[in-house]
């Protein structure tokens, strides 16, 4: 399968980059009158070429020229390989140094240092040249990149070129077509009989023909009509090609550079993010708390203001954790490089990572750049980890998560299964909607919960446990009644709680009475015994025995609930005893006369019409026997 690369020229004006460019491709990249005219790069301009092996690369040719260096922020941001390009006859200039720092601060780790004009310049001096650029070099990012003598003209070292470039392109990780479709878009125009035109680097995902997306910041809706990839119609574009989109749904009035094509609904534009900035060691001036800076990511440039958490200054060579905050949204992603410059004099101060691309207003405190520091670290598993450690929410949906990396489904699911198999994230997924917790908060939970029910058993050890409503209230706040009951199913499951009708106690917990309470209980229930069918009223058995106000409640819930009594009326109860003797008596009577009337259950049991009718009633009520409808007498239930 034909690989796809983006390398781009770096370098200052006049060393060569276009006509390097040129021999490279078979193709010119200067695309403007103005270019033409002077001999200079004023846009960003854009050819193929192929490798020895057969993979394609789309070469960039960046402007050179100080007053275009935003425009080579732009190009740099989505490359893999850089060629810093120095021409022979020069040697280093002003421009190639500011070139090196924006590539050091992209963090563009591959490069290749061609020398251009070769042809113009003898081999000693060649050789002074070559051993300057070394020195130069020893210490930057571009350290260990090869040096290559050219020259475009007479195409000498060209083909020894595309070797090298072949050669330093496979040491680079292959770049994967994870995320959600997005591409800043760098040039925007019209064609007849096609419409717009959007162009840029695919950053992440893919994208083809046909496909819904969205334009932001403005959120216009849009729909592919065509793509190429270098003038070649295709039906799907993927991350790391130059792609030029054919949009339907807009006017080329409503697209900008720095504007993003996007998959719709997954990505949030803001005007905060929280920053990773290393700054120029070889500036003249410090960075004093609310700076006005340009912000240059992807092919933005946006004014904004740098607040910084710890410090009121940052000096030259610092690298700081801190927030800039824009005067417009952008689009970014979490790790995305960028470049921060002054507007006025211009001048590069510094630049650096992203660490949250939507981020929200902190506290000045040195809180806040050790959780910055944090967030900064580690793959997408470390990433994951610390969202489940530091979020509000105990309990995260692959949904949540989603949205809050911008990542597939699928590909927070890898991370959320490395987790799980290594024991940091406990998995609930019984539902159709499965969902996550880390498994120290939630051990951490168990722990104030079981602690809570122990409290609460010590003080009502009557009460079956406390209510399911309440304790979701209290400990599983914002929690949709579905994911409430897979929690609460999965610490039974674990024995951890037992739930039974809508109370919540510990697994091991079971009602009882005080010591105190359970003598004077089993003296009323005693009497109650001895009354038989005519008992007391309720209040009158526990004034008798000293049980108080307080006490009497919780007592009838606790006997109801373990069936010791059963209540009659609102002021009444049996004891379960008699309510066996009473359901003997009167089964026994209706299996031999098959029906009973109210009289007949009178002599039965030998009791006045005030207790008669609830004693029959609660036979009914426990299913033990049936009223004929319209009719005075009851029959087993049995029998119907």
């Amino acid at each position: 399968m034909q690989k796809h690369y983006i390398v781009g020229t770096a370098g200052h004006i006049d060393h060569g980059k276009t006509t390097l460019s040129k021999a490279l491709t078979g193709k010119d990249t200067d695309r403007l009158k103005e270019e033409k005219e002077r001999n200079i790069s004023i846009e960003l301009g854009f050819a193929p070429f192929l490798l020895p092996n057969g993979d394609q690369v789309s070469l960039i040719d960046v402007p050179g020229h100080e007053k275009f260096i935003r425009h080579m922020v732009a190009g740099v941001g989505g490359i893999d390989l850089v060629l810093l390009v120095i021409a022979a006859d020069e040697g280093i200039m002003p421009q190639t140094k500011e070139h090196m720092q924006i590539i050091e601060l992209l963090g563009i780790e591959h490069g290749v240092i061609v020398l251009t004009k070769k042809d113009l310049i003898d081999d000693e001096f060649l050789q002074l040249v070559v051993e300057e650029v070394k020195e130069t070099i020893e210490d930057t990012i571009l350290k260990d990149a090869p040096i290559i003598c050219v020259s475009s003209t007479t195409n000498e070292g060209i083909e020894e070129l595309k070797q090298m470039i072949q050669n330093q392109l496979q040491l680079i990780p292959e770049r994967t077509y994870t995320g959600f479709f997005r591409m800043p878009i760098d040039r925007v125009f019209t064609l007849k009989g096609i419409g717009t035109v959007v162009t840029g680097t695919v950053y992440s995902g893919n994208v083809e023909v046909g496909q819904e997306l969205e334009i932001l910041p403005s959120n216009h809706k849009v729909r592919v009509r065509s793509l190429q990839v270098h003038s070649e119609s295709v039906d799907q574009a993927f991350a790391g090609q130059r792609v030029a989109i054919n949009l339907t749904g807009i006017e080329i009035e409503d697209l900008k550079r720095g504007d993003s094509v996007v998959t719709p609904k997954q990505w949030e534009p803001s005007e905060r993010v929280d920053i990773q900035l290393h700054i120029l060691k070889d500036i003249d001036f410090s960075i004093k708390q609310n700076t006005e800076v340009k912000f240059h990511v992807g092919t933005s440039e946006v004014l904004g203001t740098l607040l910084l958490y710890d410090r009121k200054e940052a000096l030259p060579g610092d690298t700081v954790y801190c927030q800039i905050k824009l005067e417009e949204p952008i689009i970014s992603s979490r790790k995305e490089r960028f470049i921060i410059r002054r507007p006025s004099p211009a001048a590069t101060i510094g630049g650096g990572m992203i660490i949250e691309p939507n981020a929200e207003k902190h506290k000045y405190r040195q809180e806040t750049v050790e959780l910055l520091k944090q967030k900064s670290k580690g793959t997408l598993e470390d990433l994951l980890l610390h969202q489940f450690l530091t979020l509000p929410q105990i309990f995260l949906s692959l949904t949540d998560l989603s949205n809050l990396f911008v990542l597939p489904d699928t590909e927070i699911l890898v991370g959320v299964n490395k987790l799980i198999q290594n024991h940091k994230v406990s998995p609930f997924n019984q539902s159709s909607v499965p969902f996550y917790a880390s498994s120290d908060r939630l051990a951490e939970l168990e722990n104030k919960i079981t602690s809570f029910l122990e409290g609460y058993h010590t003080t009502y050890s009557i009460r079956k446990g406390q209510a399911k409503s309440e304790l979701i209230k209290q400990f599983l706040p914002k929690i949709k009644p579905k994911m409430a009951q897979e929690i609460l199913q999965y610490w039974q499951d674990k024995t951890l709680l037992k739930v039974k009708d809508d109370y919540i106690s510990l697994f091991t917990f079971s009602p009882h009475l005080p010591e105190e309470l359970r003598k004077k209980a089993e003296l009323l229930e005693k009497k109650l015994i001895q009354q038989e069918f005519n008992p007391d009223t309720w209040d009158d058995l526990t004034k008798e025995f000293g049980i108080n106000d307080k006490e009497k409640n919780e007592l009838f819930s606790f006997l109801i609930n373990q069936g010791r009594i059963y209540k009659l009326t609102d002021k009444m109860v049996i004891h379960a005893q008699s309510f066996d003797k009473l359901k003997k008596l009167v089964t026994d009577f209706l299996m031999k006369e098959k029906q009973i009337t109210i009289q007949q259950a009178k002599d039965l049991l030998n009791v006045s019409r005030k207790y008669l009718v609830p004693l029959l009633e609660l036979l009914d009520q426990e299913k033990v026997t049936v009223l004929r409808q319209g009719q005075n007498y009851r029959e087993l239930r049995s029998l119907n």
